[in-house]
């Protein structure tokens, strides 16, 4: 994931460690979804998130999924000798 910001802000790029994906129905050809997205809790160098996605007329979820990833800016700006 590849956060491009402004210029003169930091460009934040996480890589996923770990996902977990748990599909519940099969969804349609050419029909739309709906995908929320958060994030559940933030580290320093670590990003929790968590996902749905449902049908956007009547709410049943079709898959949910949680992923942790590394902020690998974070772990470079770290690892830089002072």
């Amino acid at each position: 994931m590849v956060n491009r910001a402004e210029r003169g802000t930091i460009v934040r790029l996480c890589v996923t460690v770990d996902i977990t994906v748990k599909i519940k129905k099969s969804v349609q050809l050419n029909t739309t979804y709906r995908v929320d997205v958060k994030v559940t809790r933030q580290t320093q160098f670590r990003a929790y998130t968590s996902a749905t996605i449902t049908d956007p007329e009547d709410g049943s979820v079709y898959a949910t999924c949680e992923a942790c990833l590394a902020n690998l800016t974070a772990i470079a700006a770290a690892a830089k000798p002072k």
